[in-house]
């Protein structure tokens, strides 16, 4: 298996999926994936800091942008979240296994290396995460008043040992990963900084950029943007939102701090949520919703831990009301948005269509972005897909005619009404291709086959 499946992005995700495609293999079999990492983290929370993983798995199913990034998202940003949760439980649990002299305490670092390894592994996006990672892990170390006593009571060559195996799993297989050359000859490493999005206007300024990424706070509908064809300008419900986000942390705080209530690991965590939205929203690599999302675990730790902590409060319940009601708003405006054509819900239906026919027969040529990768995971085994885009040259077409003379196959098109590629030339150099019509709607799609 190749380390990568993308230029930036590793094929891990693919491991993870492997399983459960070969029992599901449907494009909602992706969906549950996200949905599952979700109901780990509510557990993970559960384990934390004792909330109800029900209540813990609706709330985060509820926050509409969040939930969103995992379930719909096509990246695979969910592994990268999930991470973080699992590092908080894993910073918990070891110093309290030194304290006890536990036999297995060396499993919490080995574990916490292995994670941190499998987030670069992931997605190169994992730099913008590490630094607020490895500060979690070490947080109880980091927090402590008296630095000095623990120093003496914790540096021991069993807990050296420890630091030893975290940075070894951690960063000998990055660093093997990292320097491993591609097929052109150039290494891994060399991506980091050199991929530029082309996605805000060249004429902007980093700080216009910032602004388009901070925008997703005051517009949560606009999470869904890479789904949806959606304004990012600031809505009412977005602020009162938000609002209602700062105002239960800055009473929460008030509140806990007069119960003399312990507020270093919240302080630690609004901290890290801040800095790694920074380091998100400074990068030129940083366009999406995706990548804004990389900050919010931080934040979630934060939110939970003060909810577990402001016990038996009507105040309390009132903030939770209004974040379900709110969030119940989003998703039912959510539905009424209207999808873009890469990402339309024909797209499937036009993957079901030609999985019962025409596949022992054609060739299925895409000249638009949009049905490919689905035609390719999820068509049968026997399919065969060519994807090309856009199609505008005598070239690339005798070249599919060579094809077809090899394969004995005919050609079928599939395209964007409004195609990028030239339909007028493709139509010159295969004069028989005719209109396919079927019962369901193709949304902005359309078939062109050889009898």
């Amino acid at each position: 298996m190749p380390l990568r499946s993308y230029i930036y992005t590793g094929s891990f995700p693919s491991l993870v999926y492997y399983p459960l495609f070969k029992i599901w293999p449907s494009p909602y079999s992706a969906r549950f994936l996200g949905l599952l990492l979700l109901m780990i983290q509510a557990y993970l929370i559960y384990k934390i800091f004792k909330i109800d993983f029900v209540l813990s798995f609706l709330i985060l199913l509820a926050a509409m942008p969040y939930a969103f990034q995992h379930i719909v998202d096509t990246g695979p940003i969910a592994l990268q979240t999930t991470s973080v949760f699992l590092i908080a439980y894993l910073a918990k649990k070891w110093p309290t296994a030194l304290k006890n002299n536990a036999k297995n305490a060396w499993i919490y670092p080995l574990l916490g290396g292995s994670i941190i390894f499998l987030g670069i592994w992931i997605k190169l996006a994992y730099f913008f995460v590490l630094p607020g990672v490895l500060i979690l892990f070490f947080n109880y170390f980091l927090t402590q008043k008296n630095l000095l006593a623990i120093f003496k009571r914790f540096l021991t060559k069993r807990f050296f040992l420890h630091l030893g195996i975290f940075f070894f799993v951690a960063v000998v297989p990055s660093i093997i990963l990292l320097s491993a050359f591609d097929r052109k000859g150039v290494p891994y490493y060399q991506t980091i900084g050199n991929y530029h999005s082309t996605n805000f206007p060249k004429s902007n300024t980093r700080l216009e950029n910032v602004w388009e990424l901070f925008k997703y706070f005051l517009n949560p509908l606009a999470s869904s943007h890479r789904v949806f064809l959606i304004e990012t300008l600031p809505t009412i419900y977005g602020v009162l939102l938000a609002i209602a986000v700062c105002s239960f942390v800055t009473i929460g705080f008030i509140y806990l701090h007069r119960k003399r209530t312990p507020l270093k690991f919240a302080v630690l965590n609004i901290a890290l949520f801040f800095m790694t939205f920074g380091l998100v929203v400074l990068s030129e690599e940083s366009w999406a919703m995706h990548h804004v999302v990389l900050s919010f675990p931080f934040l979630i730790l934060v939110l939970f831990y003060l909810y577990s902590q402001w016990k038996n409060s009507r105040v309390r319940m009132v903030f939770l009301v209004f974040f379900f009601l709110v969030n119940i708003f989003l998703y039912w405006q959510l539905i009424c948005l209207t999808p873009r054509a890469e990402c339309h819900p024909s797209i499937s239906k036009i993957n079901t269509f030609l999985n019962d026919n025409y596949t022992d027969s054609h060739i299925f040529i895409v000249v638009d972005w949009g049905v490919y990768y689905l035609k390719a995971l999820y068509g049968n085994d026997n399919q065969s897909v060519l994807y090309t885009q856009p199609l505008n040259n005598v070239s690339g077409i005798l070249e599919i005619k060579d094809t077809l003379s090899e394969t004995g196959r005919k050609a079928l098109f599939i395209s964007r009404i409004n195609s990028n590629s030239d339909l007028s030339l493709i139509k010159q150099y295969f004069p028989n291709l005719v209109l396919l019509k079927t019962n369901f709607d193709k949304g902005s799609w359309q078939i062109l086959y050889e009898p």
